[in-house]
């Protein structure tokens, strides 16, 4: 495995590369730390090389890793924050997209490729009921399933979850990353 286009978070990175090369990738993950930072980037790259076929991965080329991107992936999930800031419990007949009982319902379901893979963008901005209500999912989700959650305060996460994921935190970039990444988009 590896990550393109990324600077810094070493650490984090080799993490992620050691538990795809011994092919121990956990069922629930939390990315944490400040906003800005590069959290969603490296998920997305991840979850990439989770459905590439290409090999290094991510390709970042083939169909999969360009689905994933646009975000039209079948077994690809991304929930994020609504208009309002926050992921909805939703209802639980209805299940309007883009809630937790919506993804639950889906990850119920048989997916395409034999796996899912779910980037859930602010975690803490779920409800207390909404996260009681994921905590299944997160305990027993289906097989194939990696789900990981991306939080910039895990404080106002549940300790039910959060003793449920891996959990690996980003720090800001420092000076020199940062420059170097002024640099490169100059």
């Amino acid at each position: 495995m590896r990550f393109k286009y990324i600077l810094g978070h070493s650490s984090q990175l080799k993490k992620l590369v050691v538990m795809t090369a011994n092919q121990m990738i956990p069922q629930a993950m939390l990315f944490y730390g400040v906003e800005g930072i590069g959290k969603r980037s490296i998920a997305i790259q991840f979850i990439q090389n989770l459905f590439c076929k290409i090999k290094p991965s991510p390709c970042l080329e083939c169909e999969n890793c360009k689905e994933i991107t646009m975000n039209t992936h079948r077994d690809f999930i991304h929930l994020q924050p609504n208009d309002k800031g926050i992921i909805p419990l939703g209802d639980q007949k209805k299940k309007e997209e883009g809630s937790i009982r919506w993804l639950i319902d889906k990850m119920s379901k048989t997916s395409y490729s034999g796996s899912y893979a779910v980037l859930l963008e602010g975690v803490e901005k779920l409800s207390i009921e909404a996260q009681n209500a994921l905590l299944k999912t997160i305990e027993e989700p289906q097989t194939g399933a990696h789900i990981i959650l991306l939080s910039s305060n895990k404080a106002q996460i549940l300790p039910t979850i959060l003793s449920r994921c891996t959990e690996i935190q980003f720090y800001p970039l420092s000076t020199s990353e940062m420059k170097q990444i002024a640099l490169e988009k100059d």
